[in-house]
């Protein structure tokens, strides 16, 4: 499990391996999940940066990432 606050409007996590990741954030509705996630879960389908969150805005989160076994994540990188 990884949990981090960040000020953004766009996240990106570099990801290799294969299975699932679970995404949180403070905001429930799910309204900023950017297109390589779907309802909550990213399927990692390879070595690449994944785009996990869009926001409207750049504003304060929390982020929580639950990883099933064989992913093994690299960088993270945020827009604005």
């Amino acid at each position: 499990f990884l949990t981090f606050n960040y000020q953004a409007r766009d996240v990106y996590l570099v990801l290799s391996g294969s299975g699932t990741v679970r995404v949180f954030t403070t905001d429930k509705s799910g309204k900023n999940y950017a297109g390589d996630v779907k309802n909550g879960i990213l399927t990692v389908d390879g070595d690449r940066m994944y785009h996990i969150i869009h926001a409207d805005a750049s504003e304060v989160q929390s982020l929580f990432l639950e990883f099933s076994p064989g992913i093994r994540a690299y960088a993270f990188t945020f827009g604005s």
